[in-house]
């Protein structure tokens, strides 16, 4: 069968505890619509030079950051991901190459991490606003995390008396009772205050 289509590669979110590595491999995978397709080639990049920063290992010698680097599939086994120095996160890039196509870059994050073991901690401001209007909740919340894990989620509770109420993915809130939800592009979520 031809080779018609080129390879799709997913950079996923990935965490490395201070001072250890993690299998490349494990950072992605591939999919190629082309079933009977193999990869034969991968080129990646650690897009974060600062002196602190992980990096990726080959057969045990650093690779420079900022830098595309190409090996063969049967390579991928020797290729680590070493944690930064801190706390941080940062970015990779990689693609694929199906023996004609190159896939497009993949870009994840990775994130120096040590045990997830402390609560998040937690911001958040007074503001008023006009009757009737609208507001962001992230204009009102923010959140850090000291182990250095991503937000991933936040729970409202919402102690309203009549007054206004959170709209999330445009449903109203339920007065006095907790919701929570995963910060998403998609989700929508304000703070309303009743007409009148």
């Amino acid at each position: 069968m031809p080779n018609l289509f080129p390879p799709k590669v997913t950079v996923f979110t990935s965490f490395v505890e201070l001072g250890k590595r993690l299998a490349f491999s494990s950072m992605f995978s591939v999919s190629d619509l082309d079933p009977v397709t193999t990869i034969t080639r991968y080129r990646f990049r650690d897009n974060n030079g600062t002196a602190a920063s992980g990096f990726f290992l080959q057969n045990g010698i650093r690779k420079a950051s900022n830098v595309w680097f190409e090996i063969d599939a049967s390579q991928l086994a020797s290729v680590f991901f070493q944690s930064a120095l801190i706390i941080s996160n940062e970015s990779i890039t990689v693609e694929a190459f199906d023996g004609q196509f190159w896939s497009a870059s993949s870009i994840g994050s990775v994130y120096s991490v040590v045990p997830n073991i402390r609560a998040p901690n937690v911001a958040a401001s007074n503001t008023s606003i006009l009757s009737t209007e609208t507001l962001a909740v992230d204009g009102l919340v923010s959140a850090t995390d000291p182990d250095g894990y991503p937000i991933t989620k936040f729970l409202f509770v919402d102690r309203s008396f009549g007054a206004g109420g959170v709209i999330l993915q445009l449903a109203v809130s339920k007065r006095r009772r907790q919701f929570g939800f995963r910060l998403t592009r998609q989700i929508c979520t304000c703070f309303v205050t009743p007409a009148g």
